[in-house]
């Protein structure tokens, strides 16, 4: 469980360390949240969004989705790229005050990550299937004898299934404390356009139903 002792630098200068996973997901669901005391009553009306990940593409599509996603509920809201570009880090961590100097410089009263907490990979072996299939000569002795069933056969195979766990969180700028949390499991993933935005809006509802954003 989460508490409200995390800060908001610690989570964005994972930028150039974390790794989201860059496949996508044909099945998502939020699996648990936490509010936290201090949220209650608050609104937050500018968010940055961050991927935690050092994968280009993932973080701009993920970041993208989320960020259309708190504009069609009313709330401004600008990808981590436009504020912390590559460039921004020329290889090295910048200094904490200089990551939060920036957000607060650019008017964000909220930051929204999203990062990769664990994955797991499982492969089955299916065995191979034989099916018989009689000919019309079944009926009688001769033709079975005089004939061979023919036969269908489907060799074995193996087939592998991957299931990744991510974590949402929202910290406060101006306290730069957590105050929501949310775990998520996406089951064989096929494409990043479209896990992108099923976990947008899985991460959106999640929000409007525990009273944030």
């Amino acid at each position: 469980m989460k508490t409200n002792t995390r800060h908001l630098w610690l989570a964005v200068s994972l930028l150039l360390g974390s790794h989201l996973f860059i496949g996508c997901s044909s099945s998502s669901q939020i699996t648990s949240s936490w509010k936290s005391p201090d949220a209650n009553g608050k609104r937050y009306q500018k968010v940055l969004v961050a991927a935690l990940t050092s994968k280009p593409a993932a973080r701009q599509t993920v970041e993208n989705e989320l960020v259309l996603r708190l504009k069609k509920k009313g709330i401004q809201a600008t990808r981590s790229l436009d504020v912390f570009p590559p460039s921004f880090t020329q290889g090295n961590l910048p200094p904490r005050t200089e990551i939060i100097d920036r957000i607060r410089e650019t008017g964000h009263d909220a930051v929204l990550t999203a990062s990769l907490l664990d994955s797991h990979t499982e492969t089955r072996y299916y065995p191979r299937t034989l099916n018989y299939v009689p000919v019309a000569y079944y009926n009688n002795f001769y033709g079975y004898y005089s004939h061979s069933y023919q036969t269908v056969y489907t060799p074995g195979y193996y087939e592998s299934t991957s299931s990744y766990f991510l974590e949402t969180n929202l910290y406060e700028v101006t306290s730069e404390k957590l105050l929501w949390s949310a775990q998520s499991e996406t089951y064989d993933p096929s494409s990043l356009g479209s896990f992108s935005k099923e976990f947008a809006k899985l991460t959106l509802d999640r929000l409007s139903r525990d009273g944030i954003l």
